[in-house]
């Protein structure tokens, strides 16, 4: 008897660094962005393969909606924000 199972995991990606050249221009997102997707990848941070990730650049509310929506069999979301 084979008692495992395939967890369906999904990782959101967020970021909006805002408008560059405005006071509220953040250039650190893009940095983290890039050290948050390294993270995953790696052992330490769960070595999420592409397919259980998603990223999204200054998404409407829709857009993160529908893609949750359209996985709702997953047993689980892990939804980081950066901006």
């Amino acid at each position: 008897m084979n008692l495992s199972t395939t967890l369906k995991k999904r990782l959101i990606l967020i970021y909006n660094e805002g408008i560059e050249g405005t006071k509220s221009y953040l250039k650190g997102v893009l940095e983290d962005m890039t050290n948050y997707q390294a993270f995953f990848k790696s052992i330490e941070g769960g070595a999420w393969l592409p397919t259980e990730k998603k990223v999204f650049h200054k998404p409407t509310v829709n857009q993160v909606e529908d893609y949750i929506k359209a996985n709702a069999d997953s047993d689980y979301f892990l939804i980081v924000f950066c901006g």
